[in-house]
This record gives C-alpha cells, structure tokens and sequence, in this order.
C-alpha cells in the first residue's frame, strides 16, 4: 500500500515540476517578446521606417538561408543521438555531434558563398531594392 502512495505522491512531484517549467518557460517567452518588440521599436526610431524595413528583408533573407543550411540536423542529433548512446554511451552522442556539426558548418559556408555571389541579383532582379546590396 505504501508502494502506491508513493507513485501516486512522486507522479505529483513530477506534475509540479513540469507545471512549474511550463510556467517558467511561459514567463520567458512573454519576456523574449518583449526585448524583441522594444528593440523593434528602438531600431525602427534610430533608422528610419524605410530603413528598418531593408534591414529586416536582409534579416530574414540570411535567415532563409541559415534555416536551410541546417538541413534539419537538430533532429538527426537527437534520433542518432540517442540510437548511438544506447550502444556506445556518450562517445557515440559526441561522434553524432561531430558529424553534424561538420555537415552543417560546410553547408553553411556554401550557402554563404552563394548568397555572397548572388546578392545583386537577389537585391535588384528579386526584390528591385538596389539599396539592400551592402546590407
């Protein structure tokens, strides 16, 4: 009987304790939000509306870009990840990692190039802002 007091008081525990993550992580995206909107703002007053709006199409141009250099692999880290520590303990996480982290960071560096090369005709054929070139 007191087998089953005890599961029914740690599966409490646990409820609190992801309660309280949850809030906590509530609490840090509304946090999050917040700095990004004032720094919008701030931005936005130092530059200029114009001028914000071509930093934010080169912002979220390098980050189309950075998304697809990633090529999904957060997820290959977690699925071979754990596959590989069953057998191989964490050696065979850090060789996971490793791997990824040299598949992403080449993937990376040829995406820049690319972007590098093709940023006028991005700018001007693309998106007919001249101006976004040095951005």
């Amino acid at each position: 009987m007191s087998d089953v007091i005890s599961k029914q008081e740690q599966n409490q525990k646990d409820l609190l304790t992801v309660a309280s993550g949850g809030s906590l992580s509530f609490i840090g995206n509304i946090v999050n939000r917040g700095i990004k909107y004032i720094y919008s703002l701030a931005l936005i007053w130092g530059l200029g509306a114009e001028d914000f709006g071509l930093f934010t199409l080169a912002l979220t141009i390098t980050t189309f870009v950075g998304v697809i250099a990633n090529l999904g692999m957060h997820q290959s880290i977690i699925r071979f990840g754990a596959i590989y520590s069953h057998s191989e303990g964490r050696i065979g996480i850090h060789r996971t990692t490793m791997a990824t982290m040299r598949i992403v960071v080449a993937s990376g560096i040829i995406l820049m190039m690319i972007l590098f090369l093709s940023i006028e005709t991005i700018a001007v054929n693309i998106f007919n802002k001249p101006e976004l070139k040095p951005l």
